[in-house]
């Protein structure tokens, strides 16, 4: 093909119809450069364009390709230039076409590799844990570790003395990491502080070692160790997010777990579960998943689902503890009939309610 001479022609066309450069811009809805650029060789119009000015034109579209009328002495050249345009079309179309297919590949397989690099960087890398502990002293609630990839979060919440009738609160803590023979002193102070990744990057207990920070993890009130307790509350391991029924729930209420019976027969206070009966004051405690038992106030247990741990204490100074396992420790000098009062009261009241 010959653009110069197919300019020529489209230009002798358009002259001979007394049109104008503009006025066939407009017929073809392009720019009047575009026109200019046709005629003066630079570029060759597409198919379209030909096809579109072929009938305007009134001439074949193998002379408008070809850039002269058909004659008897051009009529072969005319009639082979044209297959080998259309022959040339074909191969650009096809190679348009290829490439727009490899395009689309790579855009795929970067879109999957993208997806593949996200999910390897945070699918189940934030967890939430509720912190909890409990002694024959002190109650531990509200509080809660943060684990991201990069940073953790501690808030050790409300400690509460047990044996203060008005629920007194812990102002001072010390929190200590134990592994071994090692006791480091991590930190000092009010237990409402936000620990965040526990003051560093290179500090001893970070997002890095987290679950060696479960397991070893203690909390000094006045020179008792109270080992924390850490119970998984989210992590980000969903497929899909659900987002179905909304709203905003409180952390240290999402455990949906409330024992039937307590949630049937007993009354709502305060978001804790109360019911009085004989003489007997028994309580379930959302916040820690406890249960407690105050008889005539002359005895008090408590019972705790998440440590499987029961206490026992009464105004005589007879006090024991009983841990998951069943063992029975004395944490007093006027310590008697243990077991037996174990089994009487869990059998009473625990059994019953939390588990039947």
């Amino acid at each position: 093909m010959n653009p110069k001479k197919i300019g020529n022609l489209i230009k002798d066309l358009r002259i001979k119809r007394d049109m104008s450069q503009e006025e066939l811009a407009n017929e073809l809805f392009i720019d009047r450069s575009v026109i200019s650029k046709w005629e003066s060789g630079k570029h060759i119009p597409d198919l379209k364009y030909l096809v579109k000015m072929s009938e305007m034109f009134n001439v074949s579209l193998d002379e408008l390709v070809y850039g002269e009328t058909n004659n008897q002495q051009n009529q072969s050249a005319v009639k082979k230039n044209f297959l080998d345009y259309l022959v040339d079309q074909n191969t650009k179309y096809r190679r348009s076409k290829i490439t727009t297919i490899f395009l689309s590949l790579a855009i795929v397989l970067i879109g999957i590799t993208f997806l593949i690099y996200y999910f390897y960087e945070t699918y189940n890398k934030t967890q939430v844990y509720r912190v909890g502990g409990t002694s024959e002293n002190y109650n531990i609630i509200d509080g809660i570790l943060i684990t991201t990839r990069e940073e953790s979060y501690l808030k050790i919440g409300q400690i509460i003395n047990r044996n203060n009738d008005n629920n007194e609160m812990v102002n001072e803590i010390k929190l200590i990491y134990k592994n071994n023979d090692k006791e480091i002193q991590v930190y000092k102070g009010t237990p409402d502080r936000i620990l965040v990744d526990f003051f560093g990057y290179d500090s001893i207990i970070n997002a890095k070692n987290i679950e060696d920070l479960k397991n070893n993890l203690y909390i000094n009130i006045n020179d008792e160790i109270i080992k924390l307790n850490f119970k998984t509350n989210f992590t980000n391991d969903d497929m899909i997010f659900d987002n179905e029924n909304g709203g905003v729930t409180s952390l240290s209420k999402t455990d949906t777990n409330i024992p039937t019976k307590i949630k049937e027969e007993f009354t709502l206070e305060d978001g804790n579960y109360v019911l009085e009966k004989d003489n007997v004051r028994l309580s379930y405690f959302i916040k820690d998943s406890t249960f407690y038992i105050n008889i005539e106030n002359n005895i008090n247990i408590s019972y705790s689902i998440l440590l499987n741990k029961f206490i026992y204490v009464d105004k005589s100074n007879n006090n024991f503890i009983v841990n998951s396992n069943n063992e029975i420790k004395c944490t007093s000098a006027n310590c008697h009939d243990e077991e037996e009062l174990y089994n009487q009261y869990y059998n009473k009241y625990i059994k019953e309610y939390i588990f039947d």
